[in-house]
């Protein structure tokens, strides 16, 4: 029977870590770059799905249109 390792190398530092390390403790770095538990992938898949429902669903208000008039007079009253 095949023992499993209990520790194996960090990919950024190459120090040895904790086989059931996520997270390197010495440089911090995830072990899985996919994982839901990494703040880079967790927020965005998080927010992506809220701000689309949000933008769907919330009514669009109607543009905006300023207008208005310049008259040049002039006036040689004294």
């Amino acid at each position: 029977m095949t023992q499993e390792p209990d520790t194996k190398t960090c990919g950024m530092c190459s120090m040895e870590i904790p086989a059931a390390a996520r997270k390197c403790p010495y440089c911090l770095h995830w072990q899985r770059w996919l994982s839901l538990q990494n703040p880079t992938i967790l927020v965005p898949s998080l927010l992506v799905p809220l701000l689309v429902f949000y933008g769907i669903t919330e009514p669009q208000p109607e543009p905006c249109v300023l207008t208005f008039s310049l008259t040049a007079r002039r006036d040689y009253t004294n």
